[in-house]
């Protein structure tokens, strides 16, 4: 198989998740946990979050672990962090550990 095709495949099965869904938040909660699981290996766990950003509210929409959620509320509460960094400057925010990062000390 050619990385074409794999990643037809992937998006196929994307695809067929969110026809089988019936609501946009059971497909990303299934795809944000498929996702981390995806892209963690065994000596590192990945998480993975989706946001919605509107213009008179943010939500966050799903998660792949619960710590995460309580995360993301922070977030919200203080209005900044790396999620809400990374959807206002539109790059990847990466975070190999929240207790050691100084970037957002609140």
């Amino acid at each position: 198989m050619t990385n074409r095709e794999a990643d037809d495949l992937s998006h196929e099965q994307i695809q067929q998740l969110l026809l089988d869904s019936e609501k946009i938040s059971e497909f990303l909660n299934t795809f944000t946990v498929n996702l981390a699981r995806t892209i963690s290996d065994n000596r590192n766990e990945v998480y993975c979050s989706v946001t919605l950003l509107r213009p008179k509210r943010t939500t966050p929409m799903a998660s792949s672990h619960e710590l995460l959620e309580d995360l993301d509320e922070l977030q919200l509460h203080h209005g900044d962090g790396p999620c809400l960094t990374a959807a206002r400057d539109k790059q990847v925010v990466y975070v190999p550990d929240t207790r050691t990062d100084t970037r957002w000390p609140e």
